[in-house]
């Protein structure tokens, strides 16, 4: 893994973790539906003014039935079942359960995409779940049936992610990532359009979740999906997956700079950890580490 895919996956891991905020602001006053479908539609709308503002050309047709199949699982699904798992259980332990996508990935790139899963990697990849752990700081949940499909929601969602990335990764070959963005999430937004108008929020839109959605929209999906496919195409889906392990530390990050939450010395210890299992599963070394070992 270069160095530019490791600063790509540490800005979009910054980019997904302020979106466990966003959904937490939003989806008890949208609900899900409506939520997933203004996430999209907006994101949508915002990438197709920057490929027309920068000249770039927009290839959907050769794909068409294609990217409606990588919207329902790598957004549609996905983004749906977080934001309801989010009215149920908290964040933390919505961080933990999504770190688990790139186990998933592990396995489903393994049999799907003939990727070695090393010893090496299935380690780094636990490393990194206990990393998240440490982080996030679990505190014991209340287990009600609700807590309980929360989880299992959670856990579904974190699967779809790893099956929809080992789809974009084997079926979109040389299709430049602005074009996968727009496919996928205008195609999540059209599956997401039903269900959004047979079920409107019952209560007024706020300020503060205005702000959330069109934040969550533009930057958490819009950007973050135009750094997610470009690492795709140059990283491969195991170490883009990875970027799971990290989105948990800066969720409390931005939620220690805007929020005024805690943040204390337990946090960077389990990024420590976390950026090991990085390191086993990705083969990453930074330079400086690179000509030390070339000098010894």
């Amino acid at each position: 893994m270069k160095t530019r895919d490791v600063g790509l996956l540490f800005l979009l891991a910054s980019f997904w973790g302020a979106s466990f905020i966003f959904i937490g602001i939003s989806a008890p006053l949208l609900g899900p539906f409506v939520l997933v479908f203004v996430r999209t539609s907006v994101a949508a709308v915002m990438l197709i003014a920057y490929a027309r503002a920068t000249g770039q050309s927009i290839s959907l047709r050769q794909h068409g039935w294609k990217f409606l199949l990588l919207g329902l699982l790598n957004v549609a699904i996905p983004f749906a079942l977080i934001s309801t798992a989010e009215l149920h259980i908290s964040s933390a332990m919505a961080s933990i359960l999504n770190a688990t996508t790139p186990l998933w990935g592990a396995l489903v790139v393994a049999v799907w995409m003939k990727e070695a899963l090393t010893p090496t990697r299935i380690a780094g990849l636990l490393i990194g779940i206990v990393g998240v752990g440490i982080v996030v700081g679990l505190q014991p949940e209340e287990v009600t049936t609700w807590f309980i499909l929360g989880v299992v929601m959670m856990v579904t969602a974190s699967f779809f992610y790893a099956v929809g990335t080992a789809y974009g990764k084997t079926n979109f070959k040389g299709t430049a990532p602005i074009s996968m963005a727009i496919g996928q999430v205008s195609a999540g937004a059209l599956i997401m359009l039903p269900l959004a108008v047979t079920n409107p929020p019952t209560q007024p839109i706020t300020t503060e979740v205005i702000v959330s959605m069109l934040l969550l929209s533009v930057v958490s999906t819009a950007i973050a999906y135009l750094i997610y496919f470009t690492l795709l195409s140059s990283a491969g889906a195991t170490n883009t997956m990875t970027v799971t392990f990290l989105s948990p530390f800066f969720s409390i990050f931005w939620a220690w700079l805007f929020l005024g939450e805690t943040i204390g010395i337990m946090q960077f210890v389990g990024l420590l950890v976390i950026l090991s299992g990085l390191f086993l599963v990705t083969g990453y070394r930074p330079p400086f580490l690179m000509r030390r070992t070339a000098t010894a």
